[in-house]
């Protein structure tokens, strides 16, 4: 008898099992484990504990679990942190804005850029973007002991905008800032005109 070397199923594994069972039917664990060379273990926990670790809704969970075929997932907090820290999964923000870009409409602006700025010398080509400068925001995380209470104060939301500008040859125009008053108190004993950016 063969005994197979111990082995984790990948992210990526886990997630063939799970389309190899629901594309060829009710397919036994120990078939399974044959096919990917794993113990029967890995297939049993692989259909189990994969769906649930990416959202808190644990209805939603078993509601992917019954598509996949697998009538036995209990989701837990726990058992999610668990699975999140063996596969280096972290949690990160989603951006909104990119799923509202038009692809079509980029590959169409992609093709006519090139006819349109073919007749402009590269130095008279610029490109231009804002960003924001929150001045007064703290560092929100601190060192601190297992059960010792710290207590954070209200985010502030005060902004600076900062406009960018550059050509395709690497230079740069002056930066341009804008912020809520025209002459803050700070400024007092400055001359604007001698800063290295334009205020407004």
């Amino acid at each position: 008898m063969t005994t197979l070397k111990r082995k984790r199923l990948s992210l990526r594994e886990k997630v063939e099992v799970l389309d190899y069972r629901k594309n060829n039917g009710k397919v036994g664990i120990r078939a399974l484990a044959e096919k990917f060379q794993v113990e029967k273990t890995q297939i049993q926990d692989s259909g189990k504990k994969f769906i649930g670790f990416r959202t808190n809704n644990t209805e939603k969970a078993k509601q992917l679990d019954e598509v996949h075929g697998l009538n036995d997932f209990k989701a837990s907090n726990g058992w999610r942190e668990k699975f999140r820290r063996r596969h280096d999964i972290s949690f990160k923000s989603i951006c909104g804005v990119a799923s509202a870009v038009d692809r079509i409409a980029i590959e169409n602006w992609k093709k006519k850029l090139p006819n349109i700025i073919d007749k402009y010398e590269k130095r008279d080509i610029f490109n231009a973007d804002e960003t924001g400068i929150l001045f007064r925001v703290l560092p929100n995380k601190t060192m601190a002991f297992k059960n010792e209470t710290r207590r954070g104060r209200k985010v502030s939301k005060e902004l600076l905008t900062v406009l960018l500008c550059c050509n395709m040859i690497g230079e740069f125009e002056r930066p341009l800032i804008t912020g809520k008053e025209k002459r803050p108190r700070a400024f007092k004993k400055l001359d604007v005109n001698k800063f290295p950016v334009d205020w407004c």
